[in-house]
């Protein structure tokens, strides 16, 4: 028989503690992976059919979570944030609490804890149904400070937070140009960020990481179709009146928070395109159209403007 199960671990927290004030529980994760990006280099020579060496060529670690915590976004936003560490600040500490046989987790320093001291994180991608609770995906991109490790893994710790109720927010109504959009069933937010990670001098891992570009796209379900007749088939530019996104907050033991309330997240869209990019119908269900938002910086203001304390007007 082989050795039996004397430990397991279950996801815990993610907080972000960097030396610009951030300080950031994400106590109601749904979600962590974490990639050591290990790439390895295996050659025979000679003609040989097996191989005689394998070789740690590079390695680019990331951390990815998801959360259905969406007031994060006032704090990442759509610039993300620099991961970096001092001597206070602990940098990004990602967190497995140890299972307790015959109970349910244990209050002690049998914790596994991931910290990364430098790099960057960012918002990757944002989906939230009429009905379905919206969850949001951030991607840690992982850096060597010179000293530490990218990803530090220790044992043997107590990773114990004081975690707070998890909230839940869904889609909410849109509206482009003025118009308001009826019938929306889902938003799919995709951020854009294009990160990336540089090394040189034969050194495995990146020392540099920094954001190239961010190019958002917003795609909104709706079963009002007519939107394509005012669209158009090559879509509208964004005018003067701003496009509005909302993600409506659930009311604990209730159903929705009441739109009047400045606990709905806004994202506004001041300058691009908003287009339909298809439609379709089953003889089995209702006609639907995506209508997309593509917005661009208009020198500005942010490409995407946040407000995690917004009340609803449509």
């Amino acid at each position: 028989m082989g050795a039996s199960v004397s430990s397991a671990f279950g996801l815990y927290a993610a907080r972000c503690r960097f030396t610009d004030g951030t300080d950031l529980l994400f106590d109601d994760l749904s979600s962590l992976r974490i990639d050591g990006g290990l790439q390895t280099l295996l050659m025979a020579g000679s003609g040989q059919y097996r191989n005689r060496l394998v070789n740690i060529r590079q390695q680019d670690p990331i951390a990815e979570f998801m959360t259905p915590k969406m007031t994060a976004l006032g704090t990442i936003g759509m610039s993300g944030k620099k991961i970096d560490s001092d001597i206070d600040d602990e940098g990004l500490e990602l967190s497995f609490e140890q299972l307790d046989e015959g109970g349910t987790r244990k209050a002690s320093t049998d914790d596994l804890l991931v910290t990364v001291n430098e790099g960057a994180l960012v918002p990757t991608s944002l989906n939230a149904g009429s009905n379905d609770p919206a969850s949001l995906t951030y991607v840690a991109t992982c850096s060597w400070d010179g000293t530490n490790d990218p990803l530090v893994i220790a044992s043997g710790q107590n990773v114990s937070e004081s975690l707070l109720a998890p909230s839940v927010w869904y889609a909410g109504p849109c509206a482009f140009n003025g118009t308001t959009v009826n019938g929306v069933q889902s938003i799919n937010m995709q951020f854009g960020f294009v990160v990336k990670a540089l090394r040189g001098s034969g050194q495995v891992w990146p020392t540099l990481v920094y954001l190239k570009k961010v190019q958002p796209k917003v795609v909104i379900n709706s079963l009002d179709v007519a939107h394509w007749a005012t669209l158009g088939l090559t879509g509208a530019a964004q005018t003067a009146t701003n496009s509005q996104i909302y993600l409506v907050k659930g009311a604990p033991g209730q159903a929705r928070v009441a739109d009047a309330t400045e606990e709905h997240i806004e994202f506004l869209q001041d300058d691009g395109a908003i287009y339909v990019s298809d439609g379709e119908a089953t003889d089995e269900g209702e006609a639907t159209i995506n209508i997309v938002f593509e917005p661009v910086w208009d020198g500005t203001n942010e490409i995407f403007v946040i407000d995690t304390t917004a009340a609803i007007p449509l």
